[in-house]
C-alpha cells in the first residue's frame, strides 16, 4: 500500500490519499507494514516529541519517500529539487542545539528492503552519554541492512564520529546519490 503524509492535509487523516493524508510522519510510520511505501510532501517536519533521545525510525521492510507536491500518482512524478522534504532535529529553541535530537533518523535491525529516499536531514546533535548516542547526528544505522538514497545530510553534529551518517553494530548501509555537506 501507499501511505500519504502531508503537513497541510485537512481530510480524514487516515493516510489513504493525498486529500486524506496523515499530517505527521510518525502516523505514517505507525500505519505502515512490510512492503508499504510512505510518500511525504514538501515541508519541514520535526518529530512530535520533547525528548532529544527520540527520532524518526525506519520501519522494517518499509520504503519512505520525500519530494512530493501532493498530487502525484506515480513515484516517478516526484520532483526532489522543487519539493524539498526536510527532517529537522531541532525541537524547540532554534538558537540552541541543546534540545536537538541525538539522531534525526535511526534504522535498527531492519532488512535490505528498508529505504529512505528524497529527504534533507538537518540539525541532529549526537552528544549523548553512550557510544551509539555520540555517533550519527543525522542518521544512524544500528545493525540494519538498509538503503539511503537521494538524501542530503546538512548541519548535523556528532561528538564521536559520523556527524552526518554513522554505521554501528555490524549493519550494512547502502548510500546512493546522497550529499553530505557541512556536518561536524
Amino acid at each position: 500500500a501507499t501511505i500519504y503524509v502531508d503537513l497541510n492535509a485537512s481530510g480524514a487523516s487516515d493516510g489513504s490519499s493525498w486529500a486524506d493524508a496523515f499530517t505527521t510522519i510518525e502516523d505514517g510510520i505507525d500505519a505502515a507494514t512490510i512492503g508499504d511505501q510512505i510518500w511525504v510532501t514538501a515541508g519541514s517536519f520535526t518529530p512530535e516529541t520533547e525528548s532529544a533521545s527520540d527520532y524518526y525510525y525506519l520501519k522494517n521492510g518499509v520504503e519512505m519517500y520525500g519530494g512530493f507536491a501532493g498530487t502525484e500518482t506515480e513515484l516517478a512524478e516526484r520532483d526532489l529539487s522543487a519539493n524539498e522534504t526536510i527532517l529537522d532535529g531541532n525541537l524547540n529553541d532554534l538558537r540552541s542545539t541543546s534540545d536537538n535530537l541525538l539522531h534525526v533518523v535511526k534504522a535498527l535491525d531492519v532488512t535490505i528492503s528498508t529505504r529512505l529516499d528524497g529527504f534533507t536531514i538537518v540539525n541532529g546533535t549526537a552528544d549523548g552519554v553512550s557510544l551509539a548516542a555520540e555517533m550519527g547526528g543525522g542518521f544512524i544505522n544500528e545493525g540494519g541492512r538498509c538503503t539511503v538514497a537521494n538524501c542530503t545530510c546538512l548541519g548535523n553534529y556528532s561528538e564521536y564520529g559520523g556527524g552526518a551518517v554513522a554505521q554501528y553494530s555490524n549493519g550494512i548501509l547502502n548510500m546512493d546519490n546522497c550529499i553530505i555537506r557541512s556536518n561536524y
